[in-house]
């Protein structure tokens, strides 16, 4: 008789991409602490900017070797390990019905949401039910 995991599968993708660098939890809460120290002014509403999630997969801030580094790692790397990074902070989880999912899904994608919408979002990473059922 198989047994229903209780672990979640927005956890368990996010154990498998931070194991993957043992410091990232360390390195994030720093990083997130001391953003001005590294480079630019980044918005309040950017939970964990890309340059820094690279800073951690690579160990440096010097462009070159980030480069080099990064060409060995696996695909899509930044955008996981950033939003496994994002997601244990919070663990939301939105569940939409499906009639609205479906009629949200089905809006074409033309710009006219202002962008200011979505700088005070109540969460900054959020796992959505309907798109991984």
């Amino acid at each position: 008789m198989s047994r229903k995991s209780d672990t979640h599968p927005a956890d368990e993708f996010c154990k498998k991409k931070i194991s993957l660098y043992p410091n990232a939890i360390q390195l994030a809460d720093v990083l997130r602490r001391d953003r001005k120290r590294f480079g630019e002014d980044y918005p309040d509403w950017c939970d964990l900017p890309a340059p820094l999630v690279t800073v951690i997969i690579t160990g440096t801030t010097d462009e070159r070797t980030m480069i080099r580094i990064l060409e060995r790692q696996p695909k899509n790397i930044q955008t996981d390990l950033a939003a496994a990074l994002v997601w244990i902070r919070g663990k939301m989880i939105y569940r939409f019905d499906d009639t609205l999912a479906d009629t949200l899904a089905a809006q074409p994608l033309d710009g006219k949401i202002p962008p200011e919408a979505l700088d005070y979002l109540p969460y900054p990473c959020v796992y959505n039910v309907y798109e991984f059922s």
